[in-house]
């Protein structure tokens, strides 16, 4: 259970890759994973490589492929709201997100994405 705002060392590939890049970057990022559903919680969701990401905001949008971890990162974004999903045949609820508020856009410099869950 998470209580301490730290995940364990495997889950938490997107913030070590936060920490060890670049801290500079022009645009807004959106970085995040994808995960398989499999099994039960107990038998946990292993990263699913070579997914595609479909990124929509203000100027259309973009395809990321996932990396070996399940990672997609995209930077050099558009100010703007966003919805980031997987492009799978089964949707589930778990496949798609939106940008944190409808209130304020995303602005260079900001990094947001999720991490979403496939059947």
């Amino acid at each position: 259970m998470k209580c301490t705002g730290s995940d364990r060392l495997e889950d938490a590939k997107v913030e070590l890759r936060l920490l060890r890049g670049s801290p500079r970057w022009d645009g807004v990022r959106i970085i995040g994973r994808v995960l398989k559903l499999a099994g039960g919680e107990q038998s946990g969701h292993p990263p699913l490589p070579g997914a595609r990401v479909l990124i929509t905001g203000p100027k259309g949008t973009t395809i990321a492929t996932t990396d070996q971890d399940g990672i997609y990162d995209v930077s050099g974004l558009e100010n703007g709201h966003y919805a980031v999903r997987a492009d799978v045949d089964d949707p589930s609820e778990y496949s798609s997100c939106r940008d944190f508020t409808e209130a304020k856009e995303l602005l260079s410099g900001d990094v947001w994405g999720c991490t979403l869950r496939v059947p």
